[in-house]
């Protein structure tokens, strides 16, 4: 995790809302921590929890900074091969 909000290139937003917990929403952030982890950029990203995002019959849902990338119904598969994207782009 970046130490300083300098320092961060890659933000990543996870709702944790009612909903999105009940569909896997831990799962989800652990994935993407996971992912960043194993790129190489885990110093230098920052993977933040919220409260609803108002789009629970959607959840769950991620967000990734600077690209403004949405993913609603996110599951762990879907969260790897959308930030490995993000990453290689």
């Amino acid at each position: 995790m970046a130490r300083n909000l300098d320092d961060v290139n890659h933000l990543v937003v996870v709702c944790v809302g009612k909903d999105c917990r009940k569909r896997g929403a831990s799962a989800v952030r652990r994935a993407a921590k996971d992912c960043l982890q194993e790129a190489g950029v885990r110093r230098t990203s920052l993977v933040l929890k919220t409260k609803c995002a108002g789009m629970c019959k959607q959840g769950p849902v991620l967000c990734h900074q600077p690209s403004n990338t949405w993913l609603t119904d996110a599951t762990p598969k879907r969260v790897r091969t959308l930030l490995t994207t993000l990453l290689e782009g």
